[in-house]
Parts: structure tokens; C-alpha cells; sequence
């Protein structure tokens, strides 16, 4: 078992990293597979969601966050070396695998894991930030215990997502198709040209979904005052992005719909209520999930 580590990212909010990353996991939970969900950003949003969903309430969370097993003990200075003289330092009680914490599991094997996210990421982060995450990884195995490892990255390019990006195989970009979201894919571009070149390891573009599209009846499922902006950024990814990120980059056919049933719901579209009165955006999910499984054994048998 070798983990695929897929970062979730845009630099725009509102565009659907947190529902994307915890229906994805989900999906991935049912089907029988070890995920590990690490939430990098601050707001906590995932961490928030899938505890909601597993455990209904997010008592457990803030037990978590006083004992220090959050995301923020990883990039916190290192208090486990011996030390020499007046510079000893005192070890902890716990391995720094106490933060994650299992959410959901199965008799078939399925794992849902996460590493909850901490507002103290937003000041914990140094410029070793990097090494101190990739250590992490590699000193419990986690490439080793999991399927999947999904990254759900901060709404701003900075420390974080430079960090989650340095130990992962793919980037997924969700996007909404209006004139913001357009210059901001633009932008990562030129910021994930960077990232690809500078990281010793394969970074691949693994797709980008088209998030809370206003409804509509076409037969493209787009609606006409956002097929411009469409056409516009599938240009922009054979014309010019893929030259500067060095990978494909390919929209998914499954598209995911605004819904004013959904604004005060849960991100989780596996929720009681929400497969109740919209069954169908379950099933996207499980659409999404089989076309990222189907991209993925594509990336495998070209290596």
C-alpha cells in the first residue's frame, strides 16, 4: 500500500475545497479504502464537517485541540531532542501520531482518519516548515497505512499550501466559472509553475471541477452566461497552463450546482437530510470519485 497524496486548492474561498475534500474522502470510505484527511487550513472547515457527520457533535475536537493533537503540534519546535547542557529540552508524553484520530472505520477494511486543523496555523508556521511536514510523514508510515491521503489547503497561497504541495503527487483546483475565478486560476498557474520546478518529485495537475454552477437546463449543463468564462479557462489550460505546470490540465465531466436548499446544510452531501430531498448530489460525488480513481490508474500506467 503506497498513499496518492492529492492537495485541495485555490486560492479563491467559497469555491468548494471543503466539500470536495470531505465527500471525496467519504466516498473513498465507503468504497473500502484507508484515507487520511490532514486540514491544513485554519479555519478547520473539513475538521469541522466530517466530526459533525461522524460524531454529531465537535466536542471532541476541542478535547483534541487542548491536548495539543491538532495539525499546529507538527510545525510547533521540535521538543524531543536530548539536548547538551543548559539547552536540554523536556519530551513529551505523546508520538506526534496521537494527532490523528479515526473518525470512521468498517469491518472491509475501510479507514476515515483525520489530522484536524488548528487556528494556531496561521502563526505556528517558520520557514522549516516544509521539512518538519515531510518528517512527519515519513517517520509514521503514512504513505504506508493509507490509500489515500487528501490535503484540504488555506484560501491564500503562502506557507501552507507551499508545504502541502512539497509532499503531494496531485493538485485538484475546484473553481466556480464567473470573472474572479478566471484571473484566480490564472495566478495559481504562474504560482504552481514555480512549485513544479522547484519539487524533486512528479506534481501533477489532476483535474479541476466546475463548483456551484448556477442551475440550468443546456444540454452541456452550463449555463449561458457562464460558458464564456468556461470557454475562456479550458483555452487558458491547453493554450497556456499546461506548458507552465508541466501536466494535462482537464475540467471533470461532473459539475456540482449551486442549491439554495444547500446553503444552510451540511458540506457533506452523504448527510440524512440532504441525500433525502437531493439524492443526486451523492451520486455526483460517486461520479466525481470514479473519474478521479479512472485518472489515476491512467497516471499509473504511463509511469
Amino acid at each position: 500500500m503506497t498513499a496518492t497524496i492529492i492537495s485541495i486548492l485555490n486560492m479563491k474561498g467559497g469555491v468548494g475545497k471543503t466539500t470536495l475534500t470531505t465527500n471525496i474522502s467519504v466516498e473513498l470510505f465507503n468504497r473500502n479504502k484507508r484515507v487520511l484527511v490532514i486540514d491544513v487550513d485554519p479555519q478547520f472547515n473539513s475538521t469541522q464537517t466530517l466530526m459533525k457527520f461522524f460524531e454529531k457533535k465537535l466536542d471532541t475536537y476541542f478535547d483534541l485541540r487542548d491536548k495539543d493533537k491538532t495539525l499546529a503540534r507538527v510545525f510547533k519546535s521540535t521538543n524531543q531532542s536530548r539536548g547538551i547542557g543548559n539547552f536540554k529540552t523536556v519530551a513529551t508524553k505523546d508520538s506526534e501520531s496521537s494527532i490523528i484520530h479515526t473518525v470512521g472505520s468498517n469491518s472491509l477494511g475501510g479507514v476515515l482518519d483525520i489530522i484536524p486543523g488548528d487556528m494556531g496555523l496561521i502563526v505556528d508556521i517558520t520557514d522549516a516548515a516544509s521539512d518538519k511536514f515531510r518528517s512527519f510523514i515519513k517517520k509514521n508510515h503514512l504513505k504506508d497505512n493509507y490509500d489515500y491521503i487528501l490535503i484540504d489547503c488555506p484560501p491564500t497561497w503562502g506557507q501552507l499550501t507551499s508545504v502541502a504541495l512539497s509532499t503531494s503527487d496531485y493538485y485538484l483546483i475546484p473553481t466556480n466559472l464567473d470573472e474572479f475565478s478566471t484571473i484566480g486560476i490564472t495566478l495559481l498557474a504562474e504560482l504552481l509553475s514555480d512549485k513544479v520546478n522547484s519539487v524533486d518529485k512528479p506534481l501533477k495537475n489532476l483535474g479541476v471541477v466546475y463548483m456551484f454552477l448556477k442551475q440550468n437546463t443546456a444540454e452541456d449543463g452550463i449555463a449561458r452566461d457562464q460558458k464564456r468564462f468556461r470557454n475562456d479557462i479550458e483555452e487558458y489550460f491547453t493554450d497556456t497552463m499546461e506548458e507552465l505546470v508541466a501536466s494535462k490540465v482537464r475540467p471533470f465531466d461532473t459539475v456540482f450546482y449551486s442549491d439554495n436548499y444547500l446553503i444552510t446544510k451540511s458540506a457533506l452531501y452523504f448527510d440524512e437530510a440532504i441525500e433525502k430531498h437531493r439524492p443526486d448530489y451523492k451520486q455526483k460525488v460517486c461520479d466525481l470519485v470514479d473519474e478521479i480513481q479512472n485518472r489515476l490508474s491512467e497516471g499509473s500506467s504511463k509511469e
